[in-house]
């Protein structure tokens, strides 16, 4: 991850992590960001359930009027950089 200076990292497990792994990614915890995901977990997109509404993306002026109705800044509410 230095080599290629990644900053983020996405784990998928069969199996829980076991503590002193844990403990290893809690200590480089500040230098990258490390998701750790139970490959169980992923099995279902949870977007399709018949519960969750459906998804959609907002318009700039929708995205300033909900900023603005919860008094937050874009930074708070996407706090990293999709690219």
């Amino acid at each position: 991850m230095r080599t290629e200076s990644f900053k983020r990292a996405i784990l998928i497990l069969q199996k829980k992590l076991a503590s002193q792994a844990r403990d290893c990614i809690n200590e480089i915890s500040s230098l990258c960001l490390i998701e750790v995901f139970l490959e169980a977990e992923l099995l279902f997109n949870i977007k399709e359930h018949d519960l969750v509404p459906p998804h959609q993306l907002l318009t700039t002026a929708e995205k300033k009027k909900l900023l603005a109705k919860y008094t937050v800044s874009e930074s708070q509410v996407f706090p990293f950089s999709y690219m």
